[in-house]
C-alpha cells in the first residue's frame, strides 16, 4: 500500500516538483482550499445551512472540514471524519434536501468518504505561504471569485525571477 505524506510534507513535495519545472521568470497560479484563521463552530453550520447562508452542499462539506481542523489545530483530516461529522449534524438527508433545495443525489456523494483511508489537508493561508517560502522566491495569495466558499479559496501565485 502506498502511503502519501500529509501536510506539510505533501505540500512541500508538490511545490518542490512544481518549482523544478518552472522556468526562470515563470509564474504558477492555483486555487487553494485554505482554512480561515477563525471558523464557525460545527454546531453553527447546521443553523447556517438551514438559514440559507451556505450556497451548496460542497461548500458545506468543506466548511465542516475546516471547522474541524481549526478546532483541533491540525490541518490534516481523515475524510471519514468529515462524513461522520456531517452525519451527526444532518442525520435526516431528506430533510436537508427539502430545506436547502439541494438534490439528494448530490448530498449522498458524502458516502464516498465512508471507510476511506484518504486524508485531506486544509492549512491556513499563513501555513501555505510558509510552506512555499523556502521553495519559491515569491508566494502570495489573492482573493478571487464571488461563488460560495470563494473567501476560503484564494489563488496562490508563485513566481520566480528571471
Amino acid at each position: 500500500m502506498l502511503i502519501f505524506p500529509r501536510y506539510p510534507d505533501r505540500t512541500r513535495l508538490l511545490l518542490t516538483e512544481i518549482r523544478r519545472v518552472v522556468r526562470p521568470g515563470g509564474r504558477v497560479v492555483c486555487r487553494l482550499f485554505a482554512t480561515p484563521e477563525e471558523t464557525e463552530p460545527l454546531n453553527h453550520l447546521r443553523e447556517e445551512t438551514y438559514g440559507g447562508a451556505i450556497g451548496n452542499f460542497h461548500a458545506l462539506k468543506w466548511r465542516i472540514a475546516m471547522a474541524i481542523v481549526r478546532s483541533k489545530g491540525e490541518p490534516n483530516i481523515a475524510v471519514q471524519t468529515i462524513r461522520d461529522n456531517f452525519m451527526n449534524l444532518f442525520p435526516d438527508r431528506d430533510e436537508l434536501a427539502r430545506q436547502t433545495g439541494w438534490p439528494r443525489v448530490e448530498i449522498d456523494t458524502i458516502d464516498v468518504y465512508q471507510g476511506s483511508a484518504e486524508h485531506y489537508a486544509f492549512p491556513t493561508r499563513a501555513q501555505f505561504v510558509d510552506a512555499a517560502a523556502p521553495i519559491f522566491s515569491t508566494a502570495r495569495l489573492v482573493k478571487a471569485g464571488a461563488y460560495p466558499l470563494a473567501e476560503r479559496c484564494p489563488l496562490l501565485i508563485l513566481e520566480e525571477p528571471k
